[in-house]
Order: structure tokens, then sequence, then C-alpha cells
């Protein structure tokens, strides 16, 4: 299903962020067709895959439900941590109020958590 970046690349090395994109959209439609199930479903369960490992293990053992971990993964990885004790392990904050944090931060470009 998943492809490496080296297929992608140009022979003099550089990559090729169109053909790259084009193609892995294509990957995500074909997989989507294959299981019969949403491009978004499968988008959402490959941003599981870039989660620290520890918050992997925390989902596949069900300590930490999957629908926070597709929150997270919309994340960058210095901040994945972050929200997970602050906000789910400390607060324990509903999807509803877990996916408002995400989304906050999103809006307000990336700013220090402890605003909010």
């Amino acid at each position: 299903m998943y492809r490496t970046y080296m297929e992608y690349l140009p022979s003099n090395g550089t990559k090729n962020k169109k053909v790259f994109e084009k193609r892995d959209a294509i990957l995500i439609e074909e997989t989507a067709q294959e299981f019969n199930i949403s491009t978004q479903t499968v988008r959402n369960y490959i941003s599981l895959l870039i989660l620290p490992k520890r918050l992997q293990n925390s989902i596949e053992n069900d300590q930490l439900p999957t629908y926070y971990g597709f929150e997270l993964g919309s994340l960058p990885k210095n901040k994945m941590m972050e929200f997970y004790k602050r906000y789910y392990k400390d607060v324990k904050l509903s999807i509803e109020d877990f996916k408002e944090r995400v989304s906050f931060w999103h809006d307000s470009m990336g700013k220090d958590i402890s605003e909010y």
C-alpha cells in the first residue's frame, strides 16, 4: 500500500512534490476502494502512523480512544504529547472539547497551548 519517496524522486535527486502528491492521492483512493471505506477514513488511519510510539501503543491497548489519536495526528510531532498530557491524560476532555482545542491551536497559527 505504501511506497517510498524514492520512487517519486527525479534522477537529479530533488523531490517533485506535485508528482508525489498526485500519486499519494491515487494510493489513498485505491485503498479506500479496496476496503470499501472513505478516503477520509484512510487519511485518519494514516495519521495514526505518525503518532509517537507511546501514543500508538495506548490506542492499540485501548487506553486512548482512536478518535483522540486522529486529532493528535493533525498536530506537529512536537505538540502531540503536550496535547495528550494536558488535555486527555490530566484534564480528560471530551472528544468534542479536545477537537475544539486542536482546532483552536490550528486557527491561532500554533501559539503556545498554555494560552488556552
